[in-house]
């Protein structure tokens, strides 16, 4: 009787500790989710210096009227990197920190056409700077591969 209390009472803690770890989860997603809203422009571009090193040698540089991107809480986008097609809808998904943008009609992504663009960005938002990293692979990250994007609104 004892041993069934004992495992009766592990297994309600464990499932009390399994709902707070679910809710600190949700509250992260609302948290991040809720920073990304708004308008970003470009301020850097993490671009290739020399590819002739072994690993090729990479570096920030400052970027004057770099592209802009602005999410808005309707799940709609205007991301003005990839030329005229610019607008569409967005999926967030906190847990991969990726954001999937639908464009509205094609856009050449890396030589090929799509309307669908997976991008990743880093998890910290510090002083209103959002860090996105535009390449698929490492092998995609020719020229401009990540940027460095600062809140304009």
């Amino acid at each position: 009787m004892v041993k069934v209390k004992k495992n009766s009472l592990l297994f309600l803690w464990s499932l009390f500790m399994l709902s707070c770890i679910n809710e600190d989860t949700q509250s992260d997603w609302f948290d991040i989710s809720g920073k990304i809203i708004g308008e970003w422009q470009q301020v850097q571009a993490f671009n290739l210096k020399d590819a002739s090193t072994v690993p090729p040698r990479f570096d920030w540089d400052d970027v004057a009227n770099g592209f802009s991107l602005q999410l808005s809480e309707d799940g709609t986008f205007r991301y003005t990197k990839y030329g005229e097609c610019n607008t569409g809808r967005y999926i967030f998904n906190n847990d991969l920190a990726e954001i999937e943008f639908q464009f509205n009609c094609e856009i050449i992504f890396n030589g090929v056409a799509t309307n669908k663009l997976t991008e990743s960005f880093a998890r910290e938002i510090k002083n209103d700077f959002l860090v996105l990293f535009h390449a698929e692979t490492s092998e995609d990250c020719e020229t401009k591969c990540n940027s460095v994007l600062k809140r304009i609104e």
